[in-house]
């Protein structure tokens, strides 16, 4: 069994994200923890995943340090997985486009179980 992660997702309030959350639950991702960023329009509201509420944060590069793995789901425009040079050894997964939204958001959890199952994180 792989190993739980801590994972963020962010744009945690819109249609991808949304169903990010449902695609980790459906699918049982290993979490050890989850956290929820979304526009300071967001912040106070409370997303759901596994039965579980979550605070909808407002993002800062401070509050992803920890976390072993980040799903963006921002814009329209650019979908790409890049290095992260903020923290050593990460990736930042982009996922985008709303008219992909059950795509996107699969295939998000995908790449990432993928990185778990293969301890690349």
């Amino acid at each position: 069994m792989p190993r739980p992660v801590s994972l963020a997702v962010v744009g945690a309030t819109g249609a991808v994200g949304v169903e990010i959350l449902k695609v980790l639950e459906r699918r049982t991702f290993p979490l050890k923890s989850l956290r929820c960023f979304a526009s300071q329009r967001s912040v106070g509201k409370k997303a759901t995943c596994f039965g579980q509420e979550i605070p909808i944060e407002l993002l800062s590069e401070e509050r992803l340090e920890g976390l072993d793995i980040a799903i963006f789901s921002a814009g329209k425009k650019v979908a790409r997985i890049r290095e992260d040079l903020s923290q050593p050894n990460t990736l930042e997964l982009w996922v985008v486009g709303d008219q992909l939204l059950k795509n996107a958001a699969l295939n998000a959890v995908q790449i990432a179980e993928h990185f778990v199952e293969e301890k690349i994180i």
